[in-house]
């Protein structure tokens, strides 16, 4: 006697879902792996503290920077400058009479002598870095890229749907009840967004 096996409608007899959704990536999977690289990315920092702090004294305790800091900073230096600027090191070196001025802000030990040393030290771990810097703005790209096409998926239903319900709200309180949060919280970013009006002056 043989079985005969049957199919519903793309649907595995043992969990009922379609063969999609048993494939589609769990929240909690995604949810554990970012957990895991923000971990990781914190124990990279504490590294920071903890290495580069000790190699070089005139780094600053934290890597982090304001809003501020980041927009005057000087410390943008291109991968294809670095040999130009070992040159200059060299050159200091070479010739330091002539640079004897620059003895007091070279974060040196010497306050009359100028010293390559915290310069050059300082280089060598930026071009060590520089491939983590790279891989991490790659990274930081295809992850925001992700972000953007799942927002595209979403907003592919909810767009319309915001449009139909608010279309049939007026005859219908039920759903015009369960669109209010949601037309509250599109309201109040156009009221945030809005540019505020300076206030009228004294007379």
């Amino acid at each position: 006697m043989t079985t005969k096996k049957t199919k519903s409608a793309g649907k595995t007899k043992s969990t009922g879902k379609t063969k999609r959704e048993v494939d589609a990536p769990r929240v909690a999977d995604v949810t554990e792996l970012v957990q895991g690289n923000r971990e990781q990315t914190a124990a990279l920092f504490a590294q920071y503290r903890r290495v580069v702090k000790k190699e070089s004294d005139a780094l600053p305790a934290t890597a982090d920077m304001n809003r501020e800091e980041r927009a005057v900073t000087n410390g943008r230096i291109l991968t294809d400058e670095m040999p130009a600027l070992h040159t200059m090191l060299d050159v200091i070196d070479a010739h330091a009479a002539v640079f004897a001025s620059l003895a007091a802000k070279d974060h040196g030990r010497d306050p009359d002598r100028v010293e390559t040393a915290p310069a050059r030290h300082a280089l060598e771990l930026l071009e060590a870095l520089v491939p983590l810097v790279d891989e991490l703005a790659v990274a930081h790209r295809r992850a925001a890229d992700l972000a953007l096409r799942l927002g595209e998926l979403t907003r592919s239903v909810t767009t319309p749907a915001y449009a139909i319900g608010n279309a049939n709200a007026a005859v219908n309180p039920a759903l015009r009840s369960a669109m209010a949060p949601v037309n509250d919280y599109y309201r109040g970013r156009v009221t945030r967004s809005r540019p505020r009006t300076a206030p009228a002056p004294t007379k």
